[in-house]
């Protein structure tokens, strides 16, 4: 696999270098612009800010959507989980103007609205996953709740929870990626504070592109290592699932039923024999 990872990188590479598009700077160009970046544009500063705003947004979207998400399965606290959902569907227009009278400082404004972006869709994603776990896990749950002698809340833990906490990492995962195509959009809206998305905006807007692509690299290999590091944290806080993975991927195949058909053959004795009349 990183034979052909390394492959296809190699294709990328040769082909962007000998593009036939003038506008488009070639890789050892962007590469040479990493110095003017770092000295003269403040990319270090601007890149820590937008971590800081992302990291705290996907803190919020978190923290609300695991708890209406697992608070769905508590008959009161569902209606007010689904109606959060399905605010995804609603635009940035009318909140701008409510954020910026409640919240004040640009800053906060921008996580505010980048966590109302990103929640109702990792909501919508963990009610698929805890539908899907109890509906295929019914009669388990049954089971627990009435042989074991747990509680709703222990049932909530050890059967919901405990087992559909690896697939949130994932959802966070496509949630962060997410939040950093909003964010750069909402700081070229928002410059107080900088940002990359600052950063992008001002250089496309002189032409500049390949400080431009630069940045873009950077955002790209700034998504890389944070996915790289979810998937530590979700090796360390759900062991669990590498095990059960693991165990399915050693379990044999049950073996092909196979008919082996006899022949009954009747084999007269040497006294029967001497009894047949002639």
């Amino acid at each position: 696999m990183a034979i052909l990872i390394a492959g296809w990188m190699i294709a990328f590479l040769s082909n962007w270098q000998w593009t036939s598009l003038e506008f488009i700077p070639r890789p050892l160009d962007v590469l040479a612009a990493f110095p003017d970046l770092i000295t003269k544009r403040e990319l270090i500063y601007n890149l820590w800010q937008s971590l800081k705003s992302n990291a705290v947004a996907m803190t919020f979207t978190t923290a609300i959507s695991l708890l209406f998400a697992y608070g769905s399965c508590i008959a009161i606290i569902r209606p007010a989980s689904i109606a959060l959902a399905n605010m995804r569907y609603l635009g940035l227009a009318g909140f701008s103007v409510l954020f910026t009278v409640t919240l004040h400082t640009q800053d906060r404004i921008k996580v505010g609205l980048l966590t109302l972006s990103i929640t109702g869709y990792f909501l919508r994603s963990m009610f698929d996953v805890i539908e899907k776990v109890t509906r295929e896990q019914k009669a388990r749950l049954d089971f627990n709740g009435r042989t074991l002698g747990m509680n709703e809340w222990q049932v909530l833990w050890y059967c919901v929870i405990r087992e559909t906490l690896d697939q949130a990492f994932d959802i966070f995962r496509q949630c962060n990626a997410m939040g950093w195509s909003i964010l750069t959009l909402l700081e070229t809206m928002y410059r107080t504070g900088g940002g990359v998305g600052v950063m992008m905006a001002g250089e496309e807007k002189h032409f500049i592109y390949r400080e431009l692509y630069g940045v873009q690299v950077t955002i790209f290999l700034t998504g890389l290592t944070s996915d790289l590091l979810i998937g530590v944290a979700k090796g360390i806080i759900c062991p669990h699932t590498r095990r059960r993975t693991k165990n399915k991927q050693n379990i044999e195949p049950p073996a092909q039923p196979f008919i082996v058909a006899t022949e009954t053959q009747t084999v007269a004795s040497p006294a029967a024999e001497a009894t047949v009349a002639p």
